[in-house]
């Protein structure tokens, strides 16, 4: 039995790693029946009521709705919303990967209202405060290691370097609310700066530098424009790093 417990186990694993690098590579339809055996393997392991269930929940919905199927995708979600109401003692990070989930959806069903309400803003604070200690980071090691660069290839990590599963979440969910901010009725321009900030930071740290100029240059402009201009200096030193001089704010 235990045996079996291992080798169920591993499966879950690789069909959930196989369906999640899948979606990142756009194949959703490819995606859906090695998140359909994880999910089949869970509930045969944890039983149909486990907190353990929802990734495999949330996957699912995922690949169904870039897949297209919505009815199905909503299907998913209210399971895995279902689950986690049931365990109040259910962890942050389980709920965040809740509201994300949803927030894409509704952003991908088009209603921007509710994806904003689940995308809310303290989303785009976690990521820009986490992005901004990242490049502290960063800098911190180039200037013990003055002989260093950005791009070269010896270059000391940074204390907490993301995985590829964190830049991938950071780039998906932090452009999925981009596009709602610039698409939204009611413009919050601050808020639509600090989410152009984040993305510029993620894409310096990933050494997208044209990329990173770009959102940094377009989040530059639009705070000068705002009464409160807080960002101007963290941006501003951004794009020193990249060697971009902005013009001055009027």
């Amino acid at each position: 039995m235990e045996q079996l417990l291992r080798r169920q186990k591993h499966i879950i694993d690789v069909a959930y790693s196989t369906a999640q690098e899948l979606v990142w590579a756009g194949k959703h339809e490819e995606a859906r029946p090695a998140a359909l055996h994880a999910l089949r393997f869970s509930i045969e392991v944890y039983g149909p009521d486990s907190l353990q269930l929802v990734p495999a929940y949330l996957l699912l919905a995922e690949a169904s709705a870039g897949a297209g199927h919505l009815p199905e995708a909503s299907k998913y979600l209210s399971q895995a919303e279902w689950l986690i109401l049931r365990a109040p003692d259910c962890s942050a990070a389980v709920q965040y990967k809740l509201h994300r989930s949803l927030g894409l959806f509704c952003a991908a069903k088009g209603d921007l209202e509710r994806a904003l309400y689940h995308l809310a803003n303290d989303v785009t604070s976690t990521w820009h405060s986490f992005l901004l200690k990242s490049l502290r980071a960063q800098q911190q090691v180039l200037k013990s290691r003055p002989e260093t660069s950005l791009f070269t290839e010896d270059r000391a990590p940074r204390e907490e370097p993301m995985t590829e599963a964190q830049q991938v979440e950071g780039i998906r969910v932090l452009s999925a609310i981009l596009d709602i901010r610039e698409q939204a009725p009611t413009q919050q321009p601050g808020e639509t700066a600090r989410v152009l900030h984040a993305l510029a930071m993620l894409h310096y740290l990933l050494m997208d530098i044209p990329k990173a100029q770009e959102l940094g240059l377009k989040a530059f402009e639009l705070v000068k424009q705002l009464p409160q201009q807080e960002l101007l200096e963290p941006l501003g030193h951004l794009l020193k790093l990249m060697n971009v001089e902005p013009s001055s704010p009027e």
